[in-house]
């Protein structure tokens, strides 16, 4: 088997609940196969991943909150967007690929139906990032408030943005968003 570069498959094999895209041949080995193999599970893997972060999200700023419950939301943000940046690049190739004009039928519905997931799982991804990113800001400000050391400044700005851009999660939300503009 051919390699192709700097851990492009080794790097998220660990986040995944399948097998790992090296090892899931399909039909024939093929390069599209392998491909749209390879982004079917990693598609598998983000929605997964959402579910848990849902999941997990829903508990903070309740009596089941803990810093356990934050630290699974950003390691599982972390992974999943690593996994979505490696299946970025792997839409990228398979939108290159030379396919034999016998194939090119069945080439393009799995191209499209492997978009159409990929947006979707980046959708809810970006989603529930926001949802997190908004809880995380609303538990600071009501440990600010609970604290009473925290007198509100006049430069404070209302609308959140500093504590936006402090907040694990939303540079990736950006980084998201580049992949979707991407594919």
């Amino acid at each position: 088997m051919a390699t192709y570069g700097k851990g492009e498959f080794g790097g998220f094999s660990s986040y995944q609940t399948g097998d790992s895209p090296r090892t899931t041949g399909g039909g024939g080995g093929s390069e599209l196969s392998r491909l749209t193999n390879a982004i079917s599970s990693n598609i598998q893997t983000i929605t997964q991943n959402v579910s848990q972060i849902q999941n997990n999200v829903s508990r903070i700023g309740t009596p089941q909150d803990s810093d356990e419950i934050r630290e699974r939301v950003h390691q599982l943000t972390h992974h999943t967007n690593q996994v979505a940046k490696d299946t970025n690049k792997l839409m990228k190739d398979l939108a290159h690929l030379t396919v034999p004009a016998a194939e090119q039928s069945k080439w393009r519905m799995q191209r499209d139906r492997l978009t159409d997931d990929f947006s979707t799982a980046l959708k809810n991804f970006q989603t529930i990032q926001r949802t997190a990113a908004e809880k995380e800001r609303a538990s600071v400000a009501r440990a600010r408030a609970q604290s009473g050391n925290y007198t509100k400044s006049p430069f404070d700005d209302d609308t959140g943005r500093d504590d936006l851009n402090m907040t694990p999660g939303f540079s990736q939300t950006r980084q998201v968003l580049q992949m979707e503009e991407d594919v």
